[in-house]
């Protein structure tokens, strides 16, 4: 894992969020995340005039931890200010009410604010109409807040076991412990294109990285390498890494067929050999590696 060659732009995630509107942004570190969902509120919300600003969940505030743990000082903790936007994208952080679909990790879209009930009217993801008040958390001191957060970005390993539409992995920090614990179980019509660092999303490219007319990605040229049934199917079941180690080789100049041979070897033979039939599935999930 490292990270893409520029920093991530409130164009370039304007224009991520216009493509897959669903999608979720994994990082590897926490501020990662904290940094990603500030982008996106920027781009989906440029007035910069939010309904209100509110004490929001304790534990996505990067400036409560040292060295990766939270702070044992419960005193010294702080909530998160979020800003709140009407038709925002929030998640719940606390268990409050399971009968409301209220609880840990549920999404939820803004709906509105009321000054003087300082309630947060939240639309959950089943559908259920919640209002969010200010919330005391006994395992934080007793600090009160409101149990949310932005939902646009989040840490990797948060998303153990979830089924979402369309993710977009952004690998902020290299040596990370963990940061690939979490396996992509791909389903769908998947190929090279689909693994190929987006470049675009950081940057207006230059004209050194066009191709053929293509953007490519760090002078990387995925379409050379998903022209057989057998390259994409490899692809989709194998994962990004290997189209990695696949680009470099024909960066360097390596000979496409050569290419596979060395990065598949026996594996796609053996492949062959068994009698299982992968289904594909033009509405399943899809993911974008940014690296």
């Amino acid at each position: 894992a490292g990270a893409p060659p520029r920093e991530p732009t409130v164009d370039g995630i304007r224009r991520l969020l216009k493509s897959h509107p669903d999608t979720v942004v994994l990082t590897c570190t926490r501020q990662g995340a904290h940094a990603m969902n500030e982008l996106a509120m920027q781009a989906l919300f440029p007035s910069g005039r939010p309904l209100v600003v509110l004490p929001a969940d304790v534990d996505s505030n990067p400036d409560n931890y040292e060295d990766g743990q939270l702070l044992e000082d419960a005193s010294a903790l702080q909530s998160l200010q979020l800003p709140i936007y009407r038709g925002m994208r929030l998640v719940f952080t606390r268990n409050v009410r399971k009968d409301l679909d209220y609880v840990n990790g549920m999404d939820g879209k803004v709906l509105s604010f009321d000054p003087s009930t300082q309630a947060l009217e939240v639309l959950t993801a089943t559908g259920f109409r919640v209002m969010v008040w200010p919330w005391t958390d006994v395992e934080r001191g007793d600090l009160t807040y409101y149990p949310i957060k932005a939902g646009y970005a989040d840490k990797i390993m948060k998303f153990q076991g979830a089924e979402l539409t369309h993710v977009t992995a952004f690998l902020d920090r290299a040596g990370i412990p963990g940061a690939a614990y979490t396996d992509f179980l791909i389903g769908g019509l998947v190929d090279a294109e689909h693994f190929q660092p987006v470049d675009a999303l950081w940057s207006t490219p230059d004209a050194s990285d066009q191709k053929d007319g293509r953007l490519t990605a760090n002078g990387w040229e995925s379409s050379q390498f998903h022209n057989s049934k057998e390259r994409t199917k490899f692809l989709r079941l194998m994962g990004g890494q290997k189209f990695v180690e696949a680009a470099k080789a024909l960066e360097a100049g390596v000979d496409d067929d050569q290419v596979f041979e060395l990065i598949a070897g026996e594996w796609v033979e053996a492949k062959e050999d068994e009698e299982e039939e992968f289904e594909v599935n033009a509405d399943a999930p899809t993911v974008e590696l940014l690296a």
